[in-house]
């Protein structure tokens, strides 16, 4: 039951803040914003990394990118760094 209910949560969220980034020039821009510290512009190269939205699926580098900006206290991507944690332990129980 709890499973479902932390599944369910992040599905949700993730449609609710979900990137709509998609060109080659936006991911440039983003890029560049979240290098430059912009903790929002951070969070959303995080969710297209985590989602392979206008770059490739990458979780280490969507993880990277959560942690800068939960660093700064965005509170969605310090929930992502938790709920991640979660499932990377889970998955270690199992192998």
């Amino acid at each position: 039951m709890m499973r479902a209910r932390i599944l369910c949560s992040c599905v949700v969220l993730a449609l609710m803040v979900g990137s709509t980034v998609g060109s080659a020039q936006d991911i440039a821009a983003l890029k560049r914003q979240a290098a430059s510290g912009n903790a929002k512009a951070q969070f959303e190269l995080g969710m297209d990394y985590d989602n392979g939205q206008g770059v490739p699926k990458n979780h280490a580098e969507a993880t990277r990118w959560f942690r800068k900006a939960a660093e700064q206290g965005n509170a969605t991507a310090q929930y992502n760094l938790g709920v991640a944690r979660v499932w990377q332990q889970r998955a270690a129980r199992l192998c």
